[in-house]
């Protein structure tokens, strides 16, 4: 059962690469067909016309017997090698008045013989159809008339032979000549043809195009998806880093959410509002087994990868479970916090480290959120990194861990600035965050190791604008749109505004403005 289950797996995790780059998997059909069509269109139009000869090489018999049917077999096979040698080439030129020489004309015309019958075939192409068949039929009349001439010229040969040996009857001589002389002749002369060599062949072209480009774009988007080393999942964070995977929150469009507003406290209801308490919940659990550590930086290994959105919204699912939250803006090179509430920063923590006998009350702001309050950055210092060195920081977070149950700081990229490796140095572990479409492997382990090398612990990463998909793992909400509400960005389920809209409140919502009246007003 497990073993089915497996590749039940296996299966999903190919649908999702197809999925993933469908744009490229088209992209190789289109390139195909245009292919094909560019090809076709540039060639020229070729006719082919076609003459049927019988070849028939009879004995003494009236009858044909099998000795008979299979000599004129064989008589037809050298009639082919012959049709296209160079004399009589050049008499079908001087007969039709021909603008080419033999070398031009051999590879227009041809012979074949139809296999297991005494049937020739004579074949002539050229962009004229009418011109085409011209060629066919003089090629097929002279063949005729020349392998006459020879045959007759044979018997001339015998029979001044045998009256030069003193043989005067050579009436005989004559009757069985002729009698071997068979017959070569036209049973079908050559019609002109009304379509192009290969019109039949233009969709089996296009299909084979389509095949083979569907092939090679398929094997393509698997060789993208092998070379692409981006964190993309949960599980793929603690296959590849070895660190635990808190968990994903799904990319979305800027149109659906103002710039700055937290969807946890704004659309509580949505799916990525649940995203982030799912984070919280994993990162509730691993707090607890570092017990009783409380304070912790939230970081990136490169900027605009999210981790500022990320510790936002943490922070207020954090508070909305009851407990008494503190947010410090750790990043005094480009502090984002404060605007996430709608604060000043005037003063922050930049004020806090650089005027020791400023209190941590005194830069502590309300957020409107029960139990979450906010320290800005403050002023931009001109040397964050030293003052987050100094003695003077680890005097402020202690007093943080004195007044409330977590800290999060939110700090800067830590593969930017040296700021980040001063600050975690004061921290009881790190939460890291990644960006499903930019962040590299290498440069997270460059983070791990520099968060180690304060021994400090790596309590997990996060997996920031993920993108969702039908196959694969840790995407499972959209299964359950009814119990989640599946929102995503404008009016509630309940029509109050205070829910992101979902694909099912979009389709009711389609429905009540748009088809129900329409409906109506058909019955009307």
């Amino acid at each position: 059962m497990e073993r089915v289950e497996e590749e039940t797996l296996d299966l999903r995790r190919y649908l999702d690469v197809i999925l993933r780059w469908w744009w490229f998997v088209l992209l190789g059909p289109a390139v195909g067909i245009l292919f094909a069509f560019l090809l076709t269109s540039r060639q020229v139009p070729q006719y082919e016309a076609r003459a049927t000869l019988l070849v028939q090489q009879t004995g003494e018999s009236a009858v044909p017997t099998l000795g008979d049917i299979q000599a004129s077999q064989r008589l037809a096979a050298t009639y082919q090698q012959l049709i296209t040698t160079s004399p009589l080439l050049e008499e079908v030129i001087e007969r039709e008045d021909l603008p080419y020489s033999v070398s031009q004309l051999r590879p227009r015309v041809g012979a074949s013989v139809v296999r297991d019958t005494q049937l020739l075939g004579v074949s002539a192409r050229h962009t004229d159809p009418t011109m085409a068949a011209r060629i066919a039929n003089a090629l097929a009349e002279a063949f005729i008339e020349r392998m006459q001439e020879n045959r007759l010229a044979e018997i001339a040969r015998l029979q001044a032979a045998a009256q030069a040996r003193g043989i005067t009857d050579t009436r005989q001589l004559l009757e069985t000549g002729l009698a071997s002389l068979g017959s070569l002749s036209i049973v079908e002369p050559a019609a002109v043809p009304t379509l192009p060599v290969g019109a039949g062949r233009l969709r089996l072209s296009i299909l084979l195009a389509v095949m083979v480009g569907g092939f090679l774009s398929v094997l393509g988007a698997f060789g993208l998806e092998y070379f692409n080393d981006r964190l993309r999942s949960s599980e793929e964070v603690e296959r590849v880093l070895g660190v635990p995977g808190l968990g994903l929150v799904v990319q979305w469009r800027r149109s659906w959410v103002e710039p700055f507003v937290s969807v946890v406290r704004q659309y509580p209801r949505s799916t990525v509002a649940e995203m982030y308490r799912q984070v919280r919940a994993n990162l509730q659990f691993t707090i607890g087994a570092h017990a009783p550590a409380k304070l912790f930086m939230v970081s990136s290994a490169m900027p605009r990868e999210g981790k500022t959105t990320t510790v936002a919204n943490l922070a207020v699912a954090m508070a909305q479970t009851g407990s008494k939250v503190i947010l410090v803006d750790g990043d005094m090179r480009h502090s984002e916090v404060h605007k996430w509430f709608n604060l000043p920063n005037d003063l922050g923590l930049s004020n806090l480290l650089a005027y020791p006998d400023r209190s941590v009350d005194e830069a502590l702001q309300e957020t409107g959120v029960e139990g979450l309050r906010v320290i800005a950055a403050g002023p931009n210092p001109p040397n964050p990194a030293e003052l987050l060195g100094t003695a003077r920081m680890g005097t402020i977070v202690k007093e943080l861990k004195e007044r409330a149950d977590l800290v999060l700081f939110d700090a800067v990229p830590m593969l930017v600035v040296a700021d980040g490796a001063m600050l975690v140095s004061h921290t009881d572990g790190a939460i890291l965050v990644t960006s499903a479409k930019s962040s590299r492997p290498d440069d997270m382990r460059k983070v791990i190791d520099t968060v180690r090398r304060a021994e400090v612990p790596v309590l997990g990463v996060i997996v920031n604008r993920a993108q969702t998909r039908r196959f694969g793992y840790g995407y499972g909400y959209h299964r359950y749109p009814h119990y989640y509400g599946h929102y995503y960005a404008g009016e509630g389920q309940d029509g109050s505004g205070d829910g992101l809209i979902s694909v099912g409140g979009s389709l009711r919502w389609l429905r009540r403005r748009i088809l129900r009246p329409l409906r109506l007003a058909r019955r009307r």
